[in-house]
C-alpha cells in the first residue's frame, strides 16, 4: 500500500496519551510522540511530533441499512447514529 521506499529496515516511536473526558462520551486527548530513528532515511534526526485529538465514543453500533439489522458494523465515530 505504501510505496515509499525507506532507507531504514526499521522505525521505532515511543507515545505518551492522556485522555481527558469533556462531556458525555466526548473526549480530548494530546499525544506526544518522539521518533529516535525516522525510517525515512538514515541522515534524518530524531522528531518530536505533538497530536490534539478529539474523540467521540458511540454508544449503539451502526446499522448498515434499516431491513439489516441483524449485520452490524463498527464504524468511525463521525457516521455514528442512534436506531
Amino acid at each position: 500500500m505504501n510505496r515509499n521506499i525507506f532507507r531504514r529496515r526499521n522505525e521505532v516511536i515511543i507515545q505518551s496519551y492522556y485522555q481527558l473526558n469533556l462531556i458525555g462520551s466526548t473526549y480530548f486527548q494530546p499525544v506526544l510522540s518522539y521518533i529516535p530513528s525516522p525510517g525515512a532515511a538514515p541522515g534524518l534526526k530524531s522528531a518530536w511530533v505533538v497530536t490534539l485529538r478529539s474523540l467521540r465514543i458511540c454508544e449503539k453500533p451502526f446499522y448498515l441499512a434499516e431491513t439489516q439489522k441483524a449485520q452490524r458494523l463498527l464504524m468511525p465515530n463521525y457516521l455514528c447514529r442512534h436506531v
